[in-house]
């Protein structure tokens, strides 16, 4: 391995099929589910593009299975970048989740360990309710880091 992070951390694509990119948060959507029993850490990245007023309320499921059969929404931490790349303090949530401010250009920063999934969860997904509905355009990309697996082996699929 040459020590470059492509190999020491897996990226996932966690939106949906047909997931509108053009107004994130519409209808709001929950991500797929992504595995965390090979990960120590999940961490979603939510960039707003276009759209100023759109809001939306994010939440952390942890999940029993893939489908999933139950799951249940759990505190997480997060930190907000207005614009640019500086994050503000990383702050606490309740289960309940966090609704994120207006603006454009801005980014919040979403992040689990997976001994805080409920029980003997190993699963997660990260859900969206749209609030203000007026059309925000967005990504959300996961990160898997900390992998549980022997060193020089490549990092183990997340997504389910």
């Amino acid at each position: 391995m040459s020590g470059r992070m492509i190999e020491e951390v897996k990226f996932v694509n966690p939106l949906p099929t047909g997931a509108a990119m053009d107004d994130l948060y519409e209808g709001g959507f929950s991500t797929d589910i992504v595995n965390l029993s090979n990960y120590e850490r999940a961490t979603w990245v939510i960039a707003r593009g276009v759209g100023a007023t759109g809001t939306a309320n994010i939440t952390v499921d942890s999940c029993d299975t893939t489908a999933p059969g139950t799951s249940t929404a759990i505190p997480f931490v997060y930190a907000v970048a207005s614009s640019g790349d500086t994050l503000g303090a990383m702050t606490a949530a309740t289960a309940a989740g966090y609704t994120t401010a207006t603006g454009a250009g801005s980014m919040v920063v979403v992040e689990i360990n997976s001994s805080e999934l409920s029980g003997t969860n190993k699963f997660a997904r990260l859900t969206i309710t749209e609030g203000a509905d007026s059309p925000v355009s967005g990504s959300v990309v996961c990160i898997m880091s900390n992998p549980r697996i022997i060193a020089g082996t490549s990092a183990p699929t997340a997504i389910v």
